[in-house]
């Protein structure tokens, strides 16, 4: 099982909408500067990741692309993959098949 853990520097960030059909989940996450998702494995979905605001950086598999609004990345399943926010934070919005949750340990910010 694969957990993700929330890199604190300083500031706050996680998901702050979410939204799910019987197929599909969609949530977009917001992370201020410096701040993101550890590196990760993704076994069981492919993921789309749509930049809305702000930029920073995705690593899948260790290639690293910087990316900024309207920039989208297709992140297979069984991909390492970690996001780092830039100078002025980032929001993405992810959109996947559905399945079980990934998250217990993420929280919104207040």
């Amino acid at each position: 099982m694969n957990t993700i853990d929330a890199i604190k520097r300083d500031g706050t960030g996680g998901a702050i909408w979410g939204a799910e059909t019987e197929d599909l989940d969609a949530t977009i996450v917001r992370w201020d500067a410096e701040l993101g998702v550890k590196s990760h494995t993704n076994d069981e979905v492919d993921v789309i990741m749509t930049v809305l605001l702000g930029s920073g950086s995705v690593t899948v598999d260790e290639e690293t692309s910087l990316l900024g609004p309207g920039q989208i990345v297709v992140i297979p399943k069984g991909t390492a993959r970690e996001v780092i926010a830039g100078s002025d934070g980032i929001t993405y919005l992810n959109v996947h098949k559905r399945r079980k949750r990934m998250l217990p340990n993420m929280t919104r910010p207040k």
